[in-house]
């Protein structure tokens, strides 16, 4: 049986609830792998900050390991560009990513 990739968002990953129920789901269930783009950890990781401005460095640093070691693997690159349809620029990076060819299960 071969797996499904999901592509997960920065929503996502910045709930502690979904990250850690898709996460741990992906791992037992082994039907499914997630990934992400780099973009996107950046962008959890700046909200967290944003959220939390009091905790240290090593907190933020605990959850981009934490996912950086769960995830199947972390997009760098792709093409960019708008995308039709979608009205948000700001997600046009995350629907780039998501339908690169060279991401891929393994």
């Amino acid at each position: 049986m071969r797996m499904g990739l999901v592509f997960v968002d920065a929503n996502v990953l910045y709930s502690r609830t979904l990250r850690d129920w898709t996460l741990l789901l992906s791992r037992c269930s082994g039907r499914f792998t997630v990934v992400t783009s780099r973009d996107v950890l950046v962008e959890v990781l700046a909200n967290l900050r944003e959220m939390y401005p009091e905790k240290d460095g090593g907190w933020i640093e605990m959850i981009h390991q934490k996912i950086t070691e769960s995830v199947h693997d972390v997009i760098t690159d792709w093409p960019g560009g708008a995308v039709e349809g979608l009205a948000d620029p700001k997600d046009w990076h995350v629907v780039n990513a998501a339908i690169h060819p060279g991401l891929r299960s393994s």
